[in-house]
């Protein structure tokens, strides 16, 4: 099973993404499990400021690694 952590900025993009990814992959790959976890929304201003981005970068990869966040 591969998981799959996505950073977003809007409402829409929570609830989009993980289909926006979760369906080209069962058609490229039908094999492989993908598991999309809930997106972590952050503003773009939060985004923008120095080092945030990495920060997040790592608080996604912490949550895969201990098998947190929804999916």
């Amino acid at each position: 099973m591969i998981t799959i952590a996505t950073i977003v900025e809007g409402h829409g993009e929570v609830y989009a993404v993980p289909f926006l990814l979760r369906r080209p992959a069962a058609h490229l790959t039908p094999n492989i499990a993908i598991q999309v976890r809930t997106p972590i929304r952050r503003s773009r201003d939060r985004l923008l400021k120095p080092g945030e981005l990495e920060k997040d970068v790592e608080l996604a990869a912490e949550l895969i690694a201990d098998g947190q966040g929804r999916s």
